[in-house]
């Protein structure tokens, strides 16, 4: 596809999200507290989560709680929640039809990667992850099985044709890897619309020598990592179906 759709007349994203993994010289304790405060004084509201009840040895030690959030900040009024924890911030917009484009997502990720290079001391970010979760509703995408996407699966020879769960990464560059994930609802967890008849799930992400030391580097990273999100998503999408959805 020469030329990416700028927007679409009905999108799919039910959330999206970027998280942003550093490290630091502030103590645990001052990295919380300046985030916390920093956003409280933005409007937003915190929330203590449970797995801050776990000490903090421990999730140190596990790979799989280390850059887990122990706070999240809930928007007074609108669907935005940030979550913090000692080594990671993320930003997320979740529900259906609440994503505000990217113009106005590109700014509000800009207002946490600024903030959180100002509120910090000695700061460098060594991973990022742009996000999308996408559901295709059968009466919105004009999609009703999941296999009339662009892509095809077989086993010993023979096509599958009943619900699937794939997941693949492609590198584009030094910096980018691009994870797809489809699956049919059977395989996704949570709440998805009526009628969903598949789950498009793309994340880009930074390859493993990443190293930005200024909000302007990430910055730079998440706008290349929004243009091969939206690559990723578009190669799925038959250009019949595609030329319903484009806003003209």
């Amino acid at each position: 596809m020469n030329i990416l759709p700028s927007k679409l007349k009905d999108d799919a994203i039910v959330e999206a999200l970027c998280q942003v993994q550093f490290v630091s010289a502030d103590l645990p304790e001052v990295i919380i507290g300046r985030a916390t405060d920093f956003w409280v004084k933005a409007g937003y509201i915190a929330e203590r989560l449970p797995i801050a009840d776990i000490p903090a040895p421990i999730r140190q030690a596990d790979p799989n709680l280390r850059f887990q959030p122990t706070i999240q900040l809930r928007e007074k009024q609108g669907p935005n929640l940030i979550r913090i924890g000692e080594r990671a911030i993320s930003f997320h917009v979740a529900g259906e039809k609440k994503y505000p484009g990217w113009d106005k997502f590109r700014e509000q990720l800009k207002g946490v990667v600024e903030g959180l290079f100002s509120n910090m001391s000695s700061i460098s970010v060594n991973r990022i992850g742009l996000r999308y979760i996408n559901a295709i509703v059968q009466d919105r995408h004009f999609i009703k099985d999941i296999h009339e996407l662009e892509f095809e699966v077989s086993v010993g020879g023979k096509k599958l044709t009943g619900p699937v769960n794939l997941n693949f990464n492609v590198s584009e560059n030094a910096a980018h890897i691009v994870t797809t994930r489809l699956a049919h609802g059977s395989f996704v967890q949570g709440t998805l619309p009526a009628q969903t008849s598949a789950v498009i799930d793309v994340e880009v992400s930074t390859a493993n020598e990443f190293l930005a030391k200024n909000a302007l580097d990430v910055m730079s990273w998440i706008e290349k990592a929004h243009t091969l999100e939206k690559t990723a998503f578009f190669a799925l999408i038959p250009n019949t179906v595609l030329q319903k959805l484009v806003e003209n």
